[in-house]
């Protein structure tokens, strides 16, 4: 398995992208556990590479918690769509002429929509497929999670993956509602099979 771990400094790990303000990342310790704590100010996410066939090795497990949803955040809706907690997945690699690439993103939201329900990003519907996994009810909560990326992939596109996945991101905004967050992630872990170094 590959650990991808929070309590390695977040710029040896990770590549930050500011779009808008910038929200803060601390790598700290909650519970005994490493994480990285994110609360938002403004749109801001870490990216970091990868590169596994999720055809051959589909699983993916991350644990994570959300101490406080901002309340009307709505993933439906470009005017509300912000993020408490996010995981992307993204599927092949951006460029000038194609900046949207397959995405899934599993959200720890109180967007008011059952969990388990696939929502298209208002955006770009096409390519970016948000999966709510969490909500108010889990507020406070460690949460386990484990998914089938192939699975997931399937009921969000319509298809298989054609492309190995490239990157893995965290996110934290708020530059649509402008209400606080804040969401602590743990280790994700990968299968190491179809693997290469990103």
């Amino acid at each position: 398995m590959m650990l991808i771990d929070p309590g390695v400094p977040i710029d040896q790990l990770w590549e930050r992208h500011d779009y808008v303000g910038h929200s803060q990342f601390t790598n700290t310790v909650l519970d005994g556990v490493p994480v990285i704590k994110a609360t938002p100010d403004g749109a801001s996410g870490l990216y970091t590479g990868v590169d596994v066939d999720v055809l051959a090795c589909p699983t993916v497990r991350w644990r994570w918690r959300s101490d406080r949803l901002q309340p009307s955040a709505d993933l439906r809706a470009t005017e509300t769509e912000d993020f408490s907690g996010v995981v992307f997945f993204v599927f092949g690699e951006p460029t000038l002429l194609h900046p949207h690439v397959p995405t899934l993103a599993y959200a720890w939201t109180a967007t008011p929509v059952p969990v388990g329900s696939l929502i298209r990003n208002p955006r770009h519907p096409e390519t970016l497929v948000t999966i709510k996994v969490e909500g108010p009810t889990t507020i406070g909560v460690w949460r386990e999670e484990t998914r089938d990326l192939r699975a997931d992939y399937q009921a969000a596109f319509g298809q298989p993956p054609k492309t190995h996945l490239r990157h893995i991101a965290l996110f934290s905004d708020n530059d649509q509602t402008q209400e606080p967050s804040i969401t602590y992630y743990g280790a994700i872990t990968l299968p190491d099979c179809g693997m290469r170094d990103p």
